[in-house]
């Protein structure tokens, strides 16, 4: 296949049709292999670049934002671990949106490229049911408005998730929970002046 343009058919249709089955299943196995379904590479360098760009360049640069950190100082944002929770929250809403893993023609989206929430906002369009008749409101083959409203929940999560009470420290320590538990009051004086030592070597 070429870098613009996509990859010729291997064999006409009208050729195609008239081939025994075990020839027309080695032409498209051997084509699958080789060129995919004959996308452009141009579709996959999109693909890398959305995935630097979009997931993680805009993604880390929204949780470094809201967590005070600077976004050209690495090492600011690097072991804060808040700044991984809200990327890994920013990477849900991707998904859930249709601009994650299942964007693009790669995943059978041409015009436009994007899926999921042209389909899961709208009452009215196909759905699976998840559990049928088990649970309450989860039957039927047709989306609800019960259904678009969790899915509006769920959007209003990811976007404005609910504020955490605590806040995890940057870098763990483990020399400060050692130092944090008080000795025994009968302890040697060589087991003193040892376990003195080992703290002391703790920066």
């Amino acid at each position: 296949m070429g870098f613009v343009k996509p990859s010729p058919q291997p064999v006409e249709p009208t050729v195609f049709l008239k081939l025994p089955l075990r020839e027309r299943v080695r032409i498209l196995s051997t084509h699958w292999a080789d060129d995919g379904f004959g996308t452009p590479r141009a579709l996959h360098i999109m693909y890398i670049v959305k995935m630097l760009g979009l997931c993680f360049g805009v993604g880390i640069r929204i949780a470094s934002a809201t967590s005070g950190t600077e976004f050209t100082d690495i090492g600011s944002w690097y072991h804060d671990i808040v700044v991984h929770h809200k990327l890994a929250v920013w990477l849900m809403l991707l998904e859930v949106t249709g601009l994650g893993g299942a964007f693009g023609p790669l995943c059978g989206h041409f015009r436009p490229m994007i899926g999921n929430i042209r389909y899961w906002i709208r009452p009215g369009t196909v759905r699976m049911a998840p559990w049928g008749s088990r649970v309450p409101f989860t039957g039927g083959d047709e989306r609800t408005w019960f259904d678009v409203a969790l899915f509006a929940g769920v959007l209003a999560a990811l976007v404005y998730p609910p504020p955490s009470s605590t806040r995890w420290p940057r870098r763990p320590s483990l020399c400060r929970a050692s130092s944090s538990r008080r000795a025994p009051a009968r302890r040697s004086s060589s087991h003193r002046t040892a376990s003195s030592r080992s703290s002391s070597s703790c920066p």
